[in-house]
């Protein structure tokens, strides 16, 4: 008798253990995400990217995990073009300009090209919708995913000379990041070499280089005062950054998914 209960009582288990089994809520996919940015360590964009990485963690519940990969560890900017469409980097925090070869229109689109009248003209533009369908549309035939603007904040020189009238410009050798900055190089007068941002320094010290086309914000942290004494202390444009995600990446996440990775992507735009 004992042992018919017994019997009975471990073949309720295995039926109730093989109920539960059958209930149980399927693993979800958890997405392990490279994130290459080729800002220097401290960069707000750079910071930005950390942000991203942390609210799209909290949002998914931990299925959207990002490792960034700051100051060029994975890739220089030049390289990203490449690599992203690929697949070969998941994510990349982007300065435009270096799209501008594959697509004239990524030049324009992306705002590289001196026309803003100043950051309230810049923000209209950027919060446009249909700029940023334009955008998206644009990406997608490079195999990418738009996810957002992100602003650089100004472009300006520093040299190894100073530039106090127009013909100071004159043929002097200036670091610009891709196509577009080139023809404002150009249209200033001076002789335009596109060089990585991660290359500048060695680039100024080396003498390639008689000044460089950057950000204020980097004159500090890459330490290009060491190799050039004389920044200019006007803007000469304002610069976007692109945030992008590898296609196929994107498209093999769920809706859910998709929708709370767009909202980190807005979160860290707004926020830098």
């Amino acid at each position: 008798m004992k042992g018919a209960k017994f019997f009975s009582a471990v073949i309720c288990g295995v039926f109730l253990l093989g109920v539960g089994l059958a209930y149980a809520k399927p693993a979800q996919k958890v997405f392990k995400i490279n994130l290459a940015s080729t800002l220097p360590l401290g960069h707000h964009l750079e910071r930005a990217c950390y942000e991203f990485a942390k609210v799209v963690k909290e949002k998914t519940e931990g299925r959207v995990l990002v490792t960034v990969y700051p100051a060029g560890q994975l890739y220089k900017d030049k390289d990203l073009p490449e690599v992203i469409p690929t697949g070969a980097c998941d994510m990349g925090m982007c300065n435009s300009d270096v799209w501008t070869g594959r697509d004239a229109a990524l030049g324009l689109l992306t705002g590289n090209s001196f026309l803003f009248d100043g950051w309230e003209h810049c923000w209209r533009w950027s919060n446009n919708q249909e700029v940023r369908a334009a955008l998206d549309a644009t990406f997608k035939r490079f195999n990418c995913k738009f996810l957002g603007l992100m602003d650089y904040g100004t472009s300006t020189v520093i040299a190894k000379k100073k530039f106090l009238t127009v013909d100071d410009w004159k043929g002097t050798k200036l670091r610009a990041a891709g196509e577009i900055f080139a023809k404002g190089v150009m249209a200033l007068g001076a002789r335009p070499t596109v060089i990585s941002s991660a290359e500048q320094y060695d680039a100024l010290m080396k003498g390639v280089v008689d000044g460089v086309m950057t950000g204020p914000s980097t004159f500090v942290l890459r330490k290009l005062y060491e190799g050039a004494k004389y920044p200019l202390k006007e803007p000469l444009t304002l610069a976007i950054f692109v945030f992008l995600m590898n296609l196929d990446l994107w498209k093999s996440m769920p809706a859910d998914i998709q929708a709370k990775v767009g909202e980190a992507a807005r979160h860290s735009e707004l926020w830098a």
